[in-house]
């Protein structure tokens, strides 16, 4: 899909937008939706045993409770577009699985509320999701702490997704040739905490 916008890092704001509005447009029987960088390996087939236990009031990702906010860099904001050392807590976009109703919920947002900043993430699944009743504080939220182009065989089956991983050809087949060798994905009801990304 293309849209009516100049291709800028500065505008993907308008990208992750108008490719919501063509979910929630050409898609409206697709009960579950995921939003992910073109860096990121998804293991689609433990994702698949989980949905049944995915949030469907709230955003099942990474929250960023506190993020600095950079003056220098790719992601470098002035204090004229905002004036604050920290962004308010915020999803990490790299990867996010959401129910129909709260993309609905989201678009609705956008129609309301003045872009603040930038910063996809930060407006999108920062202002845009709180608007939509997405981020509270008492949802379940998945795991994961620093980046790693790595995979650990330890994460396979317990993991959904990873970020700038190299040899994702490789690994994918790994992910396959588990998921044939594994009848069933085995955990504990109790304790059971996913990772969301395969960061460490």
């Amino acid at each position: 899909m293309q849209g009516e916008y100049t291709d800028d890092y500065h505008l993907v704001t308008y990208k992750i937008l108008s490719s919501l509005h063509w979910v929630s447009s050409r898609c409206p029987s697709v009960p579950w939706v995921i939003r992910a960088d073109d860096d990121i390996l998804v293991d689609p087939f433990l994702l698949h045993k989980l949905l049944p236990r995915a949030e469907e009031e709230g955003f099942n990702c990474y929250l960023w409770p506190k993020s600095y906010v950079k003056s220098t860099g790719k992601w470098a904001v002035t204090k004229q577009e905002w004036g604050y050392k920290y962004y308010p807590p915020y999803l990490a976009g790299a990867f996010v699985l959401h129910h129909h109703q709260l993309l609905l919920r989201l678009l609705e947002a956008s129609c309301r509320t003045p872009m603040m900043v930038w910063m996809e993430d930060t407006y999108v699944f920062g202002f845009l999701a709180g608007e939509a009743g997405g981020i509270r504080p008492e949802l379940k939220v998945m795991q994961h702490s620093h980046v790693d182009d790595m995979i650990y065989e330890e994460d396979l089956g317990r993991v959904t997704s990873w970020a700038e991983i190299d040899d994702r050809t490789s690994w994918w087949e790994n992910i396959v040739k588990f998921h044939k060798g594994s009848t069933e994905y085995s955990r504990n009801e109790g304790t059971f905490n996913l990772h969301i990304f395969g960061y460490r």
